[in-house]
């Protein structure tokens, strides 16, 4: 066994990490992140796709073979270089993570990690939220679990990721067809604060008025236009003053005026990047048609050219989108016929291969573009945007559908240096077999018990530099 490269800080913060709720991921933080660096021009973008559940062996590449190895939570975990290798015009790293090599480069490739042995330890099936870490939003919430806000609005809300909002139309934006997958704490930084629903632009017009409808070019003066909080003020201070009013209360008035500050300042933004330029206004995009997997991934494409302008402007930083499996499964099927033929029956090789066939499709022709796009786009100082980024795509399920456990984690880029890339790495305790469930098991994808997602959704949250305040559970 060899250890992996440590600092005396990494196993001292590790050391007293292994008390406390959530634990930072060995490997999957630098040491960049971990001695606490700012936010500062960080980018977070989060895919979420509903279903799932390919075979294991079929999305996981088998572990290289100088793999490294340490112990750690109790058992054994490994970390490998993640190669690819090229096949009929594509760059392959596994049966399903595969793309045309014209976009889906070597170069691209190496600036991929996948995670694997990652668990949700209680029954949130039926979730569209879940592995962004609100956990009650699926079945989980007849178990009593809280509603919490996700990793993109976690980031988003907190003042240590947004230190100055100038130039910025929207903090968050997140797109889908429909469906539930981002939620915001009522007031911000505050986790016990109850939560809101986040609405998803639906189409690339209202995403391009939100982000660019009152866009100013460089060097060009905001519109002059009086604040409705200067306007409001003296009423604001005498309540927020009222010795009658709670705590909580104050609160969630300190957040209403935010929130109508923040609507004063996207009516007015300017950016001051001479390279930044406002898009064309997109027309009506492609309709997702049932039969035709390829509308599916489209629809989804249609927002990139509008979300990537946006990241490059710096007129929002945190980007989520969902891939909505009943209307847009991304298949040939849709909606109940999916989910009952497919979804419920991916234990059968025909059903399975059209979950795989869904999934690669997301990966090839939705995923990898938006990256290769961000990777074409220079930072400024040797880099490209993507280096500023953690791309992160999700799924509902593991390697079975309605499976919590072995869910698959893909990311690109390091988010200015605070997280590992090129990198296959496995938290599974290969001592440690889950008993044969629902759907049996299949050779090669023997359920092994992982880590929980609460820490790798913490770790996000620590190489993005959020406070523990904002995001720790006591429990």
């Amino acid at each position: 066994m060899s250890d992996f490269r440590t600092s005396r800080r990494w196993f001292l913060r590790g050391l007293g990490g292994a008390m406390l709720p959530i634990p930072i991921m060995p490997s999957l933080l630098s040491p960049q992140a971990l001695a606490a660096t700012p936010a500062d021009g960080k980018i977070f973008i989060g895919f979420m796709s509903a279903f799932g559940g390919v075979w294991a062996h079929k999305m996981f590449p088998k572990m290289a073979a100088d793999a490294q190895s340490m112990a750690y939570a109790g058992r054994t975990i490994r970390r490998g270089n993640l190669s690819s290798t090229s096949a009929d015009g594509q760059t392959v790293v596994s049966d399903v993570l595969r793309a045309p090599s014209s976009v889906f480069t070597p170069a691209l490739a190496k600036k991929m990690s996948l995670l694997q042995g990652l668990d949700i330890p209680f029954d949130t099936n039926h979730h569209s939220a879940s592995t962004f870490g609100n956990f009650s939003q699926g079945d989980g919430k007849s178990k009593g679990l809280p509603w919490r806000a996700t990793i993109d609005q976690t980031i988003a809300q907190s003042q240590a990721f947004y230190p100055n909002l100038n130039g910025v139309t929207q903090r968050s934006v997140y797109t889908s067809s429909f469906g539930d997958l981002s939620f915001r704490n009522k007031v911000a930084g505050k986790p016990n604060s109850g939560v809101d629903k986040v609405s998803p632009f639906m189409n690339p017009e209202s995403l391009w008025n939100s982000l660019f409808g009152n866009f100013q070019p460089p060097g060009a003066a905001p519109p002059s236009r009086a604040s409705i909080v200067d306007l409001v003020h003296e009423d604001y201070v005498r309540l927020k003053t009222n010795p009658r009013l709670s705590t909580t209360d104050k609160d969630r008035l300190e957040d209403h005026v935010q929130r109508i500050a923040d609507i004063k300042r996207r009516m007015s933004v300017s950016v001051s990047t001479a390279a930044c330029a406002r898009p064309a206004k997109p027309g009506a995009p492609p309709k997702g048609q049932c039969g035709n997997a390829q509308s599916h991934a489209n629809f989804y494409r249609s927002f990139q050219d509008i979300l990537v302008a946006g990241l490059a402007c710096g007129l929002t930083r945190v980007v989520s989108q969902y891939h909505q499996g009943w209307d847009t499964s991304f298949g040939r099927k849709c909606e109940g016929p999916w989910h009952q033929d497919i979804t419920h029956q991916v234990q059968n090789a025909g059903p399975h291969e059209e979950m795989a066939t869904s999934l690669r499709l997301q990966f090839s022709d939705v995923i990898v573009p938006l990256v290769a796009k961000l990777d074409a786009i220079s930072d400024g100082s040797g880099g490209t945007l993507l280096d500023k980024c953690l791309v992160y795509w999700t799924q509902e399920h593991g390697v079975f559908s309605h499976a919590m456990e072995n869910i698959p984690v893909v990311t690109f880029g390091s988010a200015k240096g605070a997280f590992a890339t090129g990198l296959h790495l496995d938290y599974r305790d290969q001592n440690r077999v889950i008993p044969k469930g629902q759907y049996g098991d299949t050779p090669g994808d023997r359920p092994y018990i992982g880590l929980t997602y609460h820490q790798l959704l913490g770790s996000i949250a620590q190489g993005f530099g959020i406070p523990r305040a904002e995001w720790a559970e006591s429990n």
